[in-house]
């Protein structure tokens, strides 16, 4: 897995534990996983979702709801490769 997810993943655990959603604590739930992520994710995932609604997310996440695409990028038609980018 990617380590973006595992912190990603990793917040939620936090979360459900009744925990702050800080660097710390996720580091230390990733750390008890027995994985190694570099050491900018916990914080970079803490400061983008100080003002969330956590148990929003984490549900979202439980339950497979589609993430809304990223601005501009183009989805891959159904069987195909995305398309090229203009140069």
């Amino acid at each position: 897995a990617s380590e973006g997810l595992l912190v990603d993943l990793g917040h939620c655990g936090v979360f459900d534990d009744g925990l702050p959603v800080d660097a710390d604590n996720m580091l230390k739930l990733i750390k008890a996983a027995g994985v190694e992520v570099e050491s900018f994710w916990p914080g970079m995932f803490a400061k983008a979702l100080a003002s969330a609604n956590i148990g929003e997310l984490c549900m979202k996440i439980s339950s497979g709801a589609p993430a809304p695409a990223a601005a501009g990028a183009a989805a891959p038609a159904a069987g195909g490769a995305a398309p090229a980018a203009a140069a």
